[in-house]
C-alpha cells in the first residue's frame, strides 16, 4: 500500500486574500446603505409629522375661531348663531385694522391657500401677508337640529315649516397640502351648541 504525503499548506502571514477584502467590502457597503436608508426614511417620516401637526393647529385654529365668534355673540347679547350660517363654506380671516377674527363666505372675496408671513411667523388667507404656504384651509359649517319628537340631526339648515329648531352648529376645519405627488388633508370636526 502506498501513501501519499500531503504537504501542508502554510497560510501567509502577510496579509489578507483578495477575496477575502472584497467579502470584507461588500458586508460594509451592506450596513452603511441600510444605516443611510433608515437615516433618510427617518428624515421623511419626521418632515411629514411636522406638516401633520402644523395642519393639525390650523384646523384647530379654525374651531377655536368658530367658538370664539359663538360665545362673542352671546355675550355681546346678539343671537348665538349671527353670522354663522349652516350650510355654508367659509375661511376664517384676522381683520387687523378691527383686530377681530370674522368669517368670509364662499362667493365673497374667497381664497382657500394660506400666506405665510415671516416677520409675524403666522399663516394667514390675506395675500398680501407673504408668499404662498404649503396649506390651504376652509370651513364647513352646518347646522344642529332639533325636532319636535326631540330628534337631533345635522343638515345645511334646519326646516323651519317642520317645526325644527337650530341648537347647535357643526364646524368641520378642513386643511390640505401636497406631498410626495398626492394631497394630504386633515379634518376636524366639532359640535358647538348654543349655550346660552
Amino acid at each position: 500500500m502506498a501513501f501519499i504525503r500531503l504537504k501542508k499548506i502554510k497560510k501567509s502571514p502577510r496579509g489578507q486574500s483578495l477575496m477575502e477584502t472584497i467579502v470584507a467590502i461588500a458586508i460594509l457597503l451592506a450596513v452603511v446603505s441600510a444605516v443611510l436608508s433608515l437615516v433618510f426614511s427617518n428624515i421623511a417620516g419626521q418632515k411629514e409629522s411636522e406638516l401633520q401637526i402644523m395642519a393639525n393647529n390650523l384646523a384647530r385654529e379654525e374651531i377655536e375661531v368658530v367658538r370664539h365668534l359663538r360665545d362673542s355673540n352671546s355675550l355681546a347679547g346678539q343671537d348665538w348663531d349671527f353670522g354663522l350660517d349652516g350650510g355654508a363654506k367659509a375661511i376664517v380671516f384676522f381683520d387687523a385694522s378691527l383686530n377681530q377674527w370674522r368669517l368670509i363666505f364662499a362667493g365673497e372675496e374667497y381664497d382657500e391657500r394660506l400666506y405665510f408671513s415671516a416677520g409675524k411667523k403666522i399663516y394667514s388667507h390675506d395675500k398680501n401677508s407673504g408668499p404662498p404656504a404649503l396649506f390651504s384651509r376652509h370651513l364647513n359649517l352646518s347646522d344642529i337640529c332639533l325636532a319636535a319628537d326631540g330628534a337631533e340631526s345635522i343638515k345645511d339648515s334646519c326646516d323651519r315649516e317642520a317645526n325644527e329648531r337650530k341648537i347647535g352648529l357643526k364646524a368641520g376645519a378642513v386643511v390640505g397640502w401636497p406631498e410626495n405627488k398626492r394631497t394630504r388633508q386633515v379634518v376636524l370636526e366639532e359640535l358647538l351648541y348654543a349655550w346660552k
